[in-house]
């Protein structure tokens, strides 16, 4: 593990390469719920979306049009429903992500296009759109109107597609989206208790991300 992140260290500050920074807002929308509250009386899933906000530090290989975007997101998501004895569930779930992306840009993979694409020569579908993949981990604390929180490590693998469009000469706008597959945990809370089992599911992802690049 040491040597691997030296190795994302190094590959960020120390070579030939043009860089950026960005922000992003994700949007993921859950295929299967992992987690219900038993206690609401329904059996109801308590999520099936979440919204999220991310920074990423992104950087590019010299020769080839394939970059790079490590990121951290933060998701957050609050559910109140009531029990059929009319009593307030109220559940605050909270994700921490880390996600590294890799964009390939298969149309012009030898070309000299450096982000944003605004000003640079020929077609703007073969410049600017591109192929994603992306290892993902997160970590996720529940809390209900108890002390007591739980929490759940979920890792997958995604990819899709982006356009990058560029704003100006150093500001670019890139939607995105695709699916990913996720390894997690079952829980269902039953009796203040956390029942736990494990299942992959498919997940949508989807946002935009403002990208800011400096360099020659």
């Amino acid at each position: 593990m040491k040597n691997l992140l030296a190795a994302i260290i190094f590959l960020c500050f120390c070579s030939n390469m043009h860089a950026q920074i960005g922000f992003q807002v994700q949007y993921q929308r859950f295929q299967d719920t992992s987690y219900i509250l038993s206690g609401s009386g329904f059996n109801e899933f308590v999520q099936a979306d979440q919204l999220g906000f991310g920074i990423d530090y992104a950087f590019k290989l010299k020769n080839y049009r394939v970059e790079f975007f490590p990121a951290i997101l933060y998701f957050n998501k609050k559910i109140n429903k009531n029990s059929i004895f009319d009593t307030e569930l109220n559940t605050n779930i909270t994700t921490l992500g880390l996600q590294f992306n890799t964009h390939i840009y298969f149309l012009d993979i030898e070309g000299d296009c450096n982000c944003p694409t605004w000003n640079k020569d020929g077609s703007f579908m073969k410049k600017g759109i591109f192929a994603w993949v992306s290892i993902n981990a997160y970590n996720t604390v529940f809390k209900q109107n108890t002390p007591a929180t739980r929490n759940m490590f979920t890792y997958g693998a995604s990819g899709g597609l982006g356009l990058d469009i560029g704003l100006s000469k150093h500001l670019t706008l890139t939607p995105f989206a695709g699916l990913e597959l996720e390894q997690r945990p079952v829980v269902e809370f039953t009796d203040l208790k956390a029942e736990r089992d494990t299942k992959s599911m498919y997940k949508l992802d989807a946002g935009i991300r403002l990208g800011w690049h400096w360099g020659k």
